[in-house]
């Protein structure tokens, strides 16, 4: 993502007042992500390359209230 990271954006979206309720799955290429990405409060995440039926059931799962896969 150009000019900002998924964690930074994270990081942002959990000081918000107004989406730190917000569902979050990031996809991360990297190994060193996941500690990072729970560290923050991602819901959820997914390492790349993912797999599609995944993503699918995580995001559904979040939307209506319920625990993601990961």
């Amino acid at each position: 993502m150009p000019g900002l990271s998924g964690v930074q954006l994270l990081h942002i979206v959990r000081e918000s007042s107004q989406l730190q309720s917000l569902p979050v799955l990031l996809l991360t290429g990297r190994e060193s992500d996941e500690r990072i990405v729970r560290y923050e409060g991602a819901n959820a995440y997914l390492r790349k390359p993912f797999d599609a039926v995944r993503l699918v059931g995580n995001a559904e799962a979040m939307m209506s209230g319920g625990k993601a896969w990961t």
